[in-house]
């Protein structure tokens, strides 16, 4: 059937093909047989489970351009590598790949440099992977989300365009690391560390970010941010968090409502909505400077108004009890 119908068309750009796993590997020799095969820019493989060695992905060099793996639990490089050789490749999503290894990503990273074309690299779930060298200047989004043994990130450098990372739920991933991708990539703009159970210390100065997830950094005790461009930050369930220090000149809602942190800090020209509800350990305000806060939320916490630097003409809202509040429509 999958045969019959890549016959019937002679000029296609993008092929999508799911649950390719009752098909088995003999769908490899059936697209490169197929006359659409020679016009393709756009090729999705789903649920694809097992390649053998032998069978290769054999299409011109220079026309795909976006090529998304997913599910390839079982298959070896050997077959892998023939879906990155094209000269023309700007987005490489190889997800699920079970055994993609360090060494391969290298190689896939030194064959793009060469055609300067790579914008995306998505290598999700691929649980091999250890400590990726990743030194692509054309790179700008770049996920390893879930890959479980993933801990040395010193090796992602030299990715001048690089604005978008993806490090959830990478429970091996620390300190160290964190610090060392911000400091050799100084233009990311938007970092997920979600989940992310090693992490247990951010201190660092980011001018270019704007998003930053920290939501379920489940060992975070201590947060240290001076970024003026971030507008968002998430950092719901980090349970341990205990000092929380931030400089955020651009931020203009901030939920930190069930926290356990016990001091804070926070430096917001641009604050308008600050949620503290239910940070039932907060007992101190170390500092506290955000001149255009209109609604601040303390319920369920020790703090009163006098802990806050609000002069009496302060038209800020405080909400210490009593009804409910939709934070989603704060005025």
């Amino acid at each position: 059937r999958l045969t019959h119908c890549l016959n019937r068309f002679h000029y296609v750009r993008t092929l999508q093909l799911y649950r390719l796993d009752h098909i088995g590997d003999q769908f490899l020799p059936i697209l490169n047989a197929a006359p659409t095969a020679r016009t393709l820019t756009h090729l999705e493989l789903h649920n694809i489970r097992i390649v053998k060695d032998g069978h290769t992905l054999n299409l011109p060099d220079d026309r795909l351009s976006y090529i998304e793996l997913d599910g390839i639990m079982f298959c070896t490089y050997k077959v892998l590598k023939s879906f990155t050789t094209s000269r023309n490749l700007q987005v490489l999503k190889m997800n699920g790949c079970r055994a993609l290894m360090d060494a391969d990503v290298k190689d896939i990273i030194h064959r793009q440099n060469n055609y300067q074309k790579l914008r995306e690299l998505k290598l999700e779930n691929c649980t091999k992977i250890a400590a990726p060298s990743i030194a692509c200047p054309t790179l700008e989004i770049l996920s390893l989300a879930k890959c479980s043994m993933l801990r040395d990130l010193s090796f992602i450098q030299g990715c001048k365009n690089l604005v978008h990372v993806d490090l959830s739920y990478c429970s091996l991933v620390g300190d160290s690391s964190v610090k060392s991708l911000i400091r050799q990539n100084g233009s990311i703009q938007k970092l997920s560390l979600k989940g992310c159970r090693g992490v247990s210390c951010i201190d660092f100065q980011l001018e270019s970010l704007q998003e930053l997830d920290l939501s379920m950094c489940m060992s975070l005790k201590q947060c240290s941010l001076y970024c003026t461009s971030l507008v968002t930050l998430e950092m719901g369930m980090c349970i341990k968090l205990e000092t929380l220090d931030l400089s955020l000149s651009s931020i203009e809602t901030l939920d930190l409502s069930m926290l356990t942190m016990k001091k804070v800090a926070i430096q917001a020209q641009e604050l308008k909505t600050l949620n503290l509800c239910g940070c039932c350990k907060l007992a101190s305000i170390q500092e506290f400077t955000c001149p255009s806060l209109v609604l601040l939320d303390i319920c369920g916490t020790k703090l009163g108004r006098k802990d806050f630097d609000l002069s009496r003409k302060s038209k800020t809202r405080i909400k210490t009890g009593g009804e409910g509040h939709d934070w989603t429509n704060p005025f």
